[in-house]
């Protein structure tokens, strides 16, 4: 039971950092962007 919850929170500990890296990814693809703008 216990191995089933660390796999579990294992699984979330991912999908949350998988969404951290989309976000900041996407937050730089529209920094450069910008930059391409301005420059």
């Amino acid at each position: 039971m216990r191995s089933s919850f660390i796999k579990q929170a294992g699984s979330i500990m991912e999908a949350e950092q998988l969404n951290l890296i989309e976000n900041r990814l996407a937050d730089l693809g529209q920094r450069a962007t910008e930059l391409r703008r301005y420059l």
